[in-house]
């Protein structure tokens, strides 16, 4: 019995230093305010300042220096951009200005190709007409002395006929 006597006091004397250490720990705060916060927080400032001027420093030093050289080379796009529509815009306008005046020419190609067929066919067609004057005329004259050269035949073969068949002179 003794020795659940004892046990019972070592067990109730752990559970008071254990009450006794929470209400320590409890009224202590979170954070020990000492000697060693303050050299920590100095460490954290050397570190920090360091930090700043060997790297952060630099760095931001470099990232303004690539935006201005990439602002530059960006306003240098865009002026070439602006440059580039504005040649591209006046090409269009000089190509339809080119396709319009090769419509122009073109009808008066056409229109020059037209007046010179018309006026070919106007001088074929005259000369063909006096062509076919002169050998209507020809043609008059061939028949005209045909008839005359047949008539003078007819006549003769005619007589020559009417004798024959008649048995004598006519």
């Amino acid at each position: 019995m003794e020795l659940t006597h004892h046990l019972g006091q070592i067990g109730a004397r752990a559970a008071d230093n254990a009450l006794d250490e929470g209400a320590r720990v409890l009224s202590a705060g979170m954070v020990d305010v000492d000697l060693s916060l303050v050299f920590m927080l100095g460490l954290f400032l050397v570190f920090a300042v360091l930090l700043h001027f060997i790297v952060l420093k630099p760095l931001i030093a470099a990232q303004e220096a690539r935006q201005k050289g990439m602002g530059g080379a960006r306003e240098d796009a865009s002026a070439l951009e602006l440059k580039a529509a504005e040649a591209k815009l006046d090409y269009e306008r000089r190509l339809g200005k080119a396709r319009q005046d090769a419509v122009v020419i073109r009808e008066a190609l056409k229109q020059e190709a037209s007046a010179t067929a018309a006026a070919t066919t106007a001088a074929v067609q005259a000369d063909t007409d006096k062509k076919v004057l002169l050998a209507k005329g020809e043609l008059v004259k061939f028949g005209d002395k045909a008839r005359s050269e047949m008539k003078s035949h007819a006549d003769q073969l005619s007589n020559d006929l009417a004798t024959k068949l008649l048995g004598g002179n006519a």
